[in-house]
């Protein structure tokens, strides 16, 4: 909830501000650390700016649906603080690649697979990409 709160805040703040955030995957539950949240999440994620935002929170709730536009990769090192969870990070450098490679052509073909089934579930999922 105290998340949803401060992205709100950031997005809010004169002069047109923008949020970023890092995201990160979580772990399967069965794996995770009571102890340590940071635990819970895998170790390499994503440097990502909050491109969309809509509140929808109810009165028990408070959450958001949240569109992040990912710039490059992440590391976790620590725990900064626990509630919401901030974590100290390293920006990691690209590798190079082959654009040429079948592994770089199988992916891309899967991620417009993947966006046009989006769009078939939800076309107002559309006009959002339109955005990119």
């Amino acid at each position: 909830p105290r998340l949803v709160t401060e992205i709100r805040d950031m997005l809010t703040q004169p002069h047109g501000a923008q949020a970023y955030v890092a995201a990160f995957m979580t772990r399967d539950e069965r794996d995770w650390d009571e102890e340590d949240p940071s635990g819970n999440l895998y170790e390499v994620g994503t440097f990502a700016q909050v491109r969309s935002f809509e509140d929808a929170s109810d009165r028990d709730n408070k959450r958001a649906q949240v569109l992040l536009y990912g710039h490059r990769r992440l590391k976790r090192l620590r725990t900064i603080q626990e509630r919401p969870l901030k974590v100290e990070v390293e920006h990691l450098k690209d590798q190079e690649f082959d654009g040429t490679g079948d592994i770089f052509k199988a992916t891309t073909m899967e991620l417009a697979s993947t966006m046009k089934e989006l769009v078939n579930h939800n076309p107002l999922y559309t006009e959002q990409l339109k955005q990119f």
